[in-house]
């Protein structure tokens, strides 16, 4: 029976309980003024109500209240709607029952109707109970069909409607008309829900693998059959400390062995927030208690976001036999299944398996092995114990054996918490001992009793934790960490003089490191630094009243911590007879410094996000054709570090999967960086080099070792440092333009002369805009491009019948009047009868093999 559907059937003023019973209210007289005064009432509350589902909000609980109920949103606010005062009771209403369904029966007050109950699956195909309008009571259909009039009245009275995860909510208007209002349950929010398995999780931030996450569950169990004292020749008994067991329960090793289901759980609304039960894909239920789901924060070696634990235990429920128990485990899968009805893929195989149960015996008391004969215990801490075998040992409580005695210790038991305090030592001298009854009820419901010694020790002051946050991981040695001790002379008060006393006081330490995710013990070494106020080092822990802490971050390759996991080293203090006199605890996170702090770039070369790579001008003594090679790092004014402390080596990579015209920019040779320098190669085309990778935008890539490779960097920072370079000659992605105005203007030459075009008349310019000339300059020891990125420069007429180019004159230098004779291009006018605008072609090569040509306009002026 789908009960899901049931509780959606409701009778005139019944409600949903927790349990999935229905409660009726009482009707309501007739008195006009009142319902009016109600229904505004309702109207008021209604509205807030509405507000809060606008607002996202939804129902974290419904309880009934007299004439009516509270509905609690997951803001805390809560509503209560109500039908005005109670009237008297209606001739023919009843009150009080208790509702629900069994066998696809109505049962009313635990007794069996002839009304058959309808499952959602037959909506369409069978009549399901309805109101009747004209007498307001709810009818029923027997077996045969036929509908049946029940004692129940329905109209005019609030009622809520819960099905699928949303409560409905329908109130009479002035008119009598029923109106609704939708209210949504944390469940109704949910958009998907994946069942991972089940794991052993003793922390929501343990860091666990994916194969660690079983799909097949096995429930270790043993049935009750009843309570004994094996102490005491097997006598029955009954059990109620931290726990209270029937007879006829059953116990399981599920809680005892952190087994928890993970799950992705995807929804509008905190998954704490929702109800989940294990149920096989015929609606079978497994008893088996599931908690709240809580948020997991470890990480898990699978992409996923969303997880959440949710930890499972037995039932209270109890069982007249053991079959009774595991004939609800059947051989199907199992998903997770919320109240509201939503359900997670079928994932988890169970299976019940009887257990052997061994007797759990003491192991430690408050995380104190026994030392001799006695287990020590601190004064005024609540102390908890442990067990060998703990899957067993289902409860327990402690009893003083001699209580007389065990009062001069001011000893104390908590046994609905399992926890006992010693206040005091026997006396100031000798620190004698005591004992206690450890009561231990085991899962097949024995009751073993174990004697065991307690002494009483005296510590100095309540344990002090240093949380010293985030700490940049560095070199060995270099990663300091200071901790004052001034909290610690607080806490310990007037006992801080006996810690500091040269002959009472502490006189050595020990210190035990566990990473807080699993609680594993960490053997990399720490080296501490004892001082004194004034900063100079003590070996006389005494007289300190700080201390440097710095932990071994690499061995020999390796890194030895674990960056953004919390560590937690225990410092206990010893006086000089190695007894301990106090503790403190130092929690630090090791994190890795970002890599962003080594990577400045020098913003003159980027555009944006592009290094715009111009080849270096060339020295006046380089020979062509240089390499096409640019040095990324002239990108940047910070690239890594060379100190010891953070040593961080960043080289860069051409993406290895960028293509240009189809092929790959690696792998068909068109680019490669080497040693941080990228170089562009040519293809021969007609005997002409090509260089496909030129001016485009290619992909480069980081990879950045720290502490000579021992850590590495994120991956997500790794990705962000990316970018583009752009490499071009600096000469050819600029331009040439007549010096002034829109033309080079020359007078056509007399008949056998020529006409000169001089450097004033034509000007380069670089990517950048600066100028430069395209002549040759003479000095009285050489002549050469001044511009050393220039290897040749040609000029060609692109119309002979106008004029020809009849060579370039370079500069000399004339010793005589000790200057520089400007060169020039000859220009021979043709027969051109008028002035002629025509252009000139200027090639200019630089010493990288790449050229710039351009068509400079030229007009040739006759007669003027």
């Amino acid at each position: 029976m789908n009960k899901k559907f049931l509780s959606a059937i409701l009778f005139g003023a019944l409600m949903v309980t927790a349990t999935g019973t229905f409660v009726s209210c009482k009707d309501y007289d007739d008195d006009i003024d009142r319902i009016d005064n109600s229904l505004n009432d309702l109207k008021s509350q209604i509205d807030a109500l509405q507000t809060k589902v606008n607002e996202g909000k939804w129902i974290t609980n419904l309880t009934s209240v007299t004439g009516g109920f509270t509905v609690t949103f997951s803001d805390g606010s809560s509503y209560t709607i109500t039908n005005g005062e109670k009237g008297d009771t209606g001739a023919a209403g009843q009150d009080g029952k208790s509702v629900e369904v069994k066998d696809g029966y109505w049962y009313i007050d635990g007794e069996k109707t002839e009304y058959v109950a309808v499952t959602k699956g037959d909506l369409g195909k069978v009549n399901v109970p309805y109101v009747n309008a004209e007498d307001g009571y709810w009818y029923f259909y027997n077996e045969k069909g036929e509908a049946v009039k029940s004692t129940y009245k329905a109209i005019g009275a609030t009622y809520v409607v819960n099905a699928d995860g949303i409560y409905t909510l329908y109130v009479p208007n002035a008119d009598g008309e029923m109106q609704s209002i939708k209210l949504p349950t944390a469940g109704s929010t949910l958009s998907d829900v994946e069942l991972l398995g089940q794991i052993s999780l003793s922390k929501l931030d343990q860091n666990v693998s994916q194969t660690t996450i079983s799909s097949d569950l096995t429930v270790s169990y043993k049935w009750i059959e009843k309570i004994v004292k094996v102490y005491d020749g097997n006598k029955e008994t009954s059990w109620s400390a931290q726990k209270t067991v029937a007879k006829g329960q059953v116990l399981t090793t599920l809680a005892p062995k952190n087994t928890n289901l993970m799950a992705r759980i995807v929804a509008g609304a905190d998954a704490a927030d929702m109800s989940f039960t294990l149920k096989n894909s015929k609606g079978a239920q497994l008893p088996i208690s599931l908690s709240a789901a809580a948020q997991y924060t470890g990480l898990l070696s699978r992409s996923a976001s969303g997880l959440y634990a949710i930890a499972l235990d037995n039932t209270a429920d109890t069982y007249a036999t053991a079959a009774k128990y595991t004939e609800k485990f059947s051989t199907g899968l199992y998903a997770l299944v919320e109240k509201s009805g939503f359900t997670s893929n079928y994932e988890l195989g169970v299976t019940a398996t009887e257990a052997t149960v061994s007797e759990g015996k003491v192991d430690k008391v408050d995380g104190n092995s026994i030392t001799g004969a006695v287990y020590e215990v601190n004064l005024n801490k609540a102390n908890t114990i442990s067990f060998t075998n703990p899957e067993f040992v289902y409860d327990y409580y402690v009893e003083a054996v001699d209580p007389t005695i065990a009062n001069m210790f001011g000893f104390a038991a908590d046994k609905a918490n399992g926890t006992f305090t010693v206040t005091k030592l026997a006396d100031k001298i000798t620190t004698a001992s005591f004992d206690v009854y450890v009561y231990k009820l085991h899962i097949d419901g024995k009751i073993y009793r174990e004697q065991i010694s307690i002494k009483p020790v005296r510590t100095l002051g309540a344990e002090v934790v240093y949380n010293l946050g985030e700490q940049t991981i560095k070199a060995t040695g270099s990663m300091k960490m200071n901790v004052n001790l001034a909290d610690m002379f607080t806490a310990l008060g007037a006992d801080a003089d006996i810690w500091k006393n040269s002959e009472l006081g502490v006189k050595s330490y020990t210190a035990a490191i566990k990473k807080d995710a699993d609680d594993s013990a960490q053997s990399f070494n720490v080296v501490y630094t004892y001082k004194k106020a004034n900063g100079s080092v003590t070996t006389s822990i005494n007289e300190a009243t700080q201390f440097d802490l710095a932990p071994t971050t690499v061995s020999g390759n390796a890194a030895t911590l674990e960056p953004g996991a919390a560590y937690t080293i225990t410092i206990t203090y010893k006086d000089k007879d190695a007894k301990d006199l106090n503790s403190i605890k130092v929690k630090f996170t090791p994190v890795m410094p970002k890599l962003s702090s080594y990577i400045t770039k020098r913003t003159a070369v980027w555009n944006s996000n592009i290094l715009m790579a111009y080849f270096v001008d060339p020295a006046a003594n380089e020979t062509p054709t240089l390499d096409s090679t640019y040095d990324l790092t002239t990108g940047f004014t910070k690239l890594g570090s060379t100190k010891a402390e953070d040593k961080t080596v960043i080289t860069f990579a051409l993406d290895a999967e960028q293509k240009i015209n189809g092929k790959k920019v690696v792998g068909d040779g068109m680019a490669d960086i080497s040693s941080n320098d990228i170089t562009l190669h040519s293809t021969s085309i007609n005997g002409t080099a090509k260089f496909w990778a030129y001016a485009q935008e290619l992909n480069v890539n980081l990879t950045a070792t720290y502490l000579d490779g021992a850590y590495e960097f994120a991956e997500d920072e790794i990705k962000a440092a990316a970018f583009t370079v752009k490499v071009q000659s600096a000469l050819e992605a600029g331009k040439i333009v007549p010096a002034s105005g829109a033309s080079i203007t020359l007078p056509a030459a007399a008949a056998g002369e020529i006409a000169k075009l001089t450097p004033e008349m034509i000007t380069g310019y670089t990517y950048n805009n600066q100028p430069y000339s395209l002549f040759k300059t003479a000095t009285s020891t050489a002549i050469a491009y001044k511009y050393t990125y220039i290897n040749t420069v040609e000029f060609e007429s692109t119309d002979n019948v106008i004029y020809t180019v009849e060579g370039v004159q370079d500069a000399t230098w004339d010793k005589t009047a000790n200057k520089e004779v400007a060169g020039y291009v000859k220009i021979k006018s043709g027969n051109i009868s008028q002035t002629t605008q025509t252009s000139i072609k200027v090639k200019v090569t630089d010493m990288y093999g790449y050229v710039k040509t351009a068509e400079i306009p030229l007009t040739i002026t006759v007669g003027e």
